[in-house]
């Protein structure tokens, strides 16, 4: 055995070591998991969802998912503040607005899209080699609101650890008065 050691080039012998070593690994239960979990993170690594496709995505889960469910929120916040103003005029503008959050539920879809998409600090996805990462302020500058999305197996999917009863209301704050 000595004498065939001795008679393979180095990088043969590397390549001999490296059998060996990867033989020796997965024969334990360590080892084995090892290997599985690197199978598992190189297969994902090569189904990563574009970076131009999030913008979309964002767009298609603002209008579907979340602001159906802010829009109620949204009028309580209208309501909440008109109470809160002395300022008769301000007092009437927030009514206002509160009585036409219903019949104009996606022209303030749309308005509000365009304030946090637009407002100068819209994120592009950061690649974790295995998975993508995006994470989204839904709020004001003043009181941000960070949704974190996840991009893996080709597709996006908000991040579970989220629930749809975000405090997102706060992006009134950046609206102009």
């Amino acid at each position: 055995l000595v004498s065939w050691w001795r008679g393979l080039d180095q990088q043969q012998q590397i390549n001999v070591g490296c059998v060996a070593v990867a033989v020796l690994a997965l024969s334990t239960q360590v080892g084995r998991y090892l290997a599985i979990g690197g199978a598992v993170l190189f297969f994902l690594s090569k189904r990563l969802p574009p970076d131009a496709s999030f913008p979309a995505f964002f767009r298609r889960w603002y209008f579907d998912v979340y602001y159906p469910t802010i829009a109620a929120k949204v009028t309580e916040e209208y309501e909440r503040r008109a109470a809160s103003r002395k300022n008769p005029l301000a007092w009437g503008m927030d009514k206002l607005s509160s009585m036409l959050m219903d019949s104009t539920k996606k022209l303030q879809a749309s308005v509000l899209y365009e304030v946090i998409t637009r407002r100068g600090d819209f994120p592009k996805p950061q690649s974790l080699g295995f998975m993508k990462v995006v994470s989204v302020n839904i709020g004001s500058v003043q009181d941000p609101v960070r949704v974190t999305f996840w991009g893996i197996l080709d597709n996006w999917y908000l991040a579970p650890y989220h629930t749809l009863d975000f405090r997102g209301v706060q992006i009134l704050d950046d609206m102009p008065a």
